[in-house]
């Protein structure tokens, strides 16, 4: 039975959604608002009143809503809505009050989406702003389609029109923008004592709010695993590739029909009307096997090139590219990774600057880790992918005698051989975590205390570069590992996993950042660690640590800081609350997850200069940190551990995961009672020694699976 499809209601469902997100979202919205009321009014200008109403309405709302519950819940968000325009915006709208917010619902191209954030940041009474925001959105919508009927009566090629106009209208409302702004700006001046809401004194204190509100605590964490869905490859490779085949094959398409009076028609979207049943179940089973492949196999570092010699051999054999797909993809992989993650993203997580683009493409295009911000590695899985399901739409394959079935074949065959080929030739140097079972066990007790300070992300090479006269006086009058190396992958769930079981990833099943686990309620490590351990012997283990360690070993270990936080003050936070744990648990074992470092290298790469003024300013943390221990009268009889879980790759985005150089050796530094002074120990250790040798010094058995050594 052939698929029938009503193309007006789906068009008008597509349009109203793209509507809503437009006023929730402003991002160029001016011009977006205007360009898909006039295609809708293609259709029907009375639907387009009504359908434009309702999604301009929703859409308000919802940033009202949003900014109305942040700013109520969360102090600090009022950090980011009071600074310049929104600041002086929140002084003018309270003198000026409902007018203002008529005349910037009434008037198109007026920019009126700060208005909401203001109205929301006030708590603005909705029982005023939802009906003149319902007023305001009927006359700006209709007075955009009578705009819009005129627009279409002209016998041009509308096409080019439009896209001077969005160019024109943009313009518009940054000079209708920048005018409001001086007068905003002028009307605030004149009355300097209009109370301007609070602001947090210190964002110390704003950070710690967070960790006060235990449903935001629970939001932060459930944000951290969707984040880890975009951000691990393998998981991002899926998700992003059925996201372009959805816009290609169902979004586009639709688009063009609604504005199908100007815009050329395209063939794929003429086959999705005539499509029955059969053609789409066939694409999609055919470009399964490859998603298989993508996501089983790696391919890293220089073994990127097979996916570009496979994107080759596919250009070869089928002679075709869609360049709508190729467009769609080139465009949101760079948006997802460059803005929203290297700008957006740490702007609002860490603080940087909104303008941190200029430089994170850079890192981008030579990143060699096992995330999503691999473009030598997600790119053309991405291409092969959607290429080849667009392809198969319009040529499908019927048979196992079809014409298309060797060619298909053979890229098949191909990419898996590539697949086993990298392997094979990159895991020949990465070492496997095996060995016998930990039997080196003391019976006793040889210290009260540890403290394990774990510098995220902290290269070995670049710390001993540093100006750090805190760890270089531990490590000269304490033992030093210098041959200390990370497990496989490099990602911080991992390495911790592997740091408090003494176990590989085999072993205690934790292969990523994601632990899908999680998402069940279950913890991500299923071996015994040194916290269960611990417990059997009547003493406690803590962790001081962001949401993700969480998914590794649960909320009753792990004490977790907000990492939404700025990055010169996060680690400040993490030591206050490791300073709270001690005074009223006073474990006897404290881990402390210090995560700047990693974070500036992230954002800025690990060779920059604010890598290593990092790893200075965290050397400065961690002295007073050991000052107030030794206020405290703990640091007698205990012992201090210096170390990182992972380094960082010379290349990217702070890349680690790939095994390349800079991630792989990390520093060790134990300082403290029963540890030897001034000694260098050059042989190779693992961060899994970590776990037996805790347990040699509380004088417990080593976690059950722990096949480390003891140090």
């Amino acid at each position: 039975m052939a698929f029938e499809l009503d193309p007006t209601l789906i068009s008008v469902i597509i349009v109203f959604g793209i509507l809503v997100l437009i006023e929730a979202i402003p991002i160029v919205a001016l011009a977006l608002e205007f360009f898909v009321i006039v295609l809708l009014t293609a259709v029907s200008p009375l639907l387009t009143i009504v359908i434009g109403t309702v999604g301009i309405l929703i859409g308000s709302m919802l940033s009202y809503s949003y900014t109305y519950l942040l700013s109520e819940k969360v102090p600090w968000i009022r950090k980011f809505l009071q600074k310049k325009k929104i600041e002086r915006m929140i002084q003018f709208f309270n003198k000026r009050g409902d007018p203002l917010l008529i005349a910037t619902r009434c008037i198109p191209f007026l920019p009126f989406r700060p208005m909401n954030f203001v109205c929301g940041a006030t708590k603005y009474p909705w029982k005023k702003y939802f009906p003149i925001t319902l007023f305001g959105a009927f006359v700006r919508v209709s007075i955009i389609v009578a705009i819009g009927q005129e627009i279409l009566k002209l016998k041009v090629s509308l096409l080019p029109l439009f896209i001077v106009l969005f160019i024109v209208i943009i313009i518009i409302g940054i000079i209708v923008d920048r005018v409001l702004s001086k007068v905003i700006a002028k009307e605030t001046l004149e009355s300097k004592s209009q109370e301007i809401p609070s602001i947090p004194t210190s964002a110390t204190d704003s950070c710690e709010s967070i960790e006060k509100t235990h449903g935001l605590k629970r939001l932060e964490i459930y944000a951290a695993r969707m984040w880890n869905l975009l951000n691990e490859g393998k998981s991002f490779f899926l998700i992003f590739s059925v996201f372009i085949i959805l816009l290609r094959v169902i979004i586009i398409p639709f688009l063009i029909l609604v504005g199908a009076n100007f815009f050329p028609m395209d063939d794929l979207f003429i086959l999705l009307i005539n499509y029955n049943n059969t053609r789409l179940i066939s694409s999609v089973l055919f470009i399964i096997p490859f998603l298989v492949v993508f996501i089983i196999f790696d391919f890293p570092l220089r073994y990127r090139v097979f996916l570009w010699v496979l994107l080759g051999v596919f250009l070869l054999i089928f002679q075709y590219i869609d360049l709508i797909s190729s467009i769609l993809i080139l465009i949101f992989y760079f948006f997802f990774t460059v803005f929203l993650w290297g700008s957006i993203y740490y702007h609002f997580r860490v603080g940087t600057s909104l303008t941190n683009f200029r430089r994170f493409w850079k890192l981008v295009l030579e990143n060699p880790d096992s995330t999503s911000g691999n473009s030598l590695e997600q790119l053309p899985k991405i291409f092969i992918t959607v290429s080849l399901f667009t392809f198969l739409l319009r040529n499908p394959i019927t048979n196992l005698t079809d014409n298309l079935i060797l060619p298909y074949l053979i890229l098949l065959i191909l990419a898996v051989s590539m697949g086993l080929l990298s392997h094979l030739l990159y895991f020949r140097i990465i070492p496997r975590e095996t060995g016998v079972h930990t039997t080196i066990i003391n019976n006793e007790r040889l210290v009260d205390r540890i403290y394990v300070i774990v510098i995220d992300g902290c290269r070995k090479d670049r710390l001993e570069e540093a100006d750090t006269p805190t760890i270089d006086y531990l490590r000269n009058e304490g033992t030093e590992y210098s041959n200390m190396r990370t497990v496989y992958p490099a990602r911080t769930v991992v390495c911790f996993s592997s740091m408090f079981t003494g176990a590989g990833k085999e072993k205690h099943g934790v292969t990523s950042n994601l632990v899908l686990k999680s998402f069940f309620g279950k913890k991500g490590v299923k071996v015994e660690s040194i916290f269960d351990v611990l417990e059997k012997n009547d003493m406690k283990g803590r962790m001081v640590a962001i949401a993700h360690l969480i998914d590794a070993f649960g909320e009753k270990i792990v004490q977790t800081v907000s990492a939404v936080c700025p990055n010169d003050l996060i680690d400040g936070v993490i030591f206050k609350t490791a300073e709270s744990i001690i005074e009223k648990e006073d474990p006897e074992l404290l881990i402390i997850q210090l995560i700047s470092t990693d974070q500036t290298g992230h954002v800025f790469g690990s060779s920059s200069t604010e890598y290593l003024q990092k790893i200075e300013e965290t050397d400065k943390r961690i002295s007073e940190f050991l000052d107030w221990l030794k206020e405290k009268d703990k640091v007698k009889n205990s012992v201090i551990i210096i170390m990182a879980d992972h380094g960082q790759s010379h290349r990217g985005i702070g890349a680690h995961g790939h095994w390349d150089k800079g991630e792989r050796e990390v520093p060790f530094i134990m300082w403290g009672h029963t540890i030897k002074k001034g000694v260098k120990i050059d042989k190779e250790v693992r961060i899994l020694d970590l776990a037996p040798t805790l347990s040699y010094l509380f004088g417990i058995p080593p976690p059950k699976e722990s096949i480390g050594i003891v140090l």
